[in-house]
């Protein structure tokens, strides 16, 4: 079944419209978290302690409500968020067709073992 390129109003669907925007904010995520195409892996402790990687990562979240419908995303629904970042950063993923799985993984820092969570991000084959 082919998609519609209009709305029944008649307007062009966000989803079409505005790929060369999405990809550029997709192209800055990526920078900002460090993805590349041998390294696509990045863990929560890196940003959380890096305000300026959080700042940066939500500094993208007004060009979202323009380029994508980020009137669903957890990020634009709810007023107190944790990690709103993290929630701003899984729904571009998400929206532009990638998925996050989020990994444990156990690294020794000075004479302690400690666990870390992170993400692995793959395009969705669907």
């Amino acid at each position: 079944m082919e998609k519609p390129v209009k709305n029944l109003g008649g307007r062009p669907l966000k989803a079409l419209k505005y790929q060369k925007e999405k990809d550029e904010i997709l192209i800055k995520l990526n920078n900002i978290l460090g993805i590349t195409e041998t390294n696509d892996t990045f863990y929560l402790h890196t940003v959380d302690d890096d305000e300026n990687k959080i700042n940066q990562i939500m500094a993208l979240f007004d060009d979202c409500k323009l380029y994508f419908n980020a009137s669903g995303w957890a990020v634009t629904c709810k007023p107190v968020h944790q990690r709103r970042y993290l929630s701003l950063t899984r729904s571009i993923y998400k929206d532009m067709g990638y998925k996050l799985d989020s990994i444990m993984r156990t690294f020794k820092e000075g004479d302690k073992m400690v666990r870390r969570t992170g993400y692995i991000i793959s395009k969705n084959d669907e």
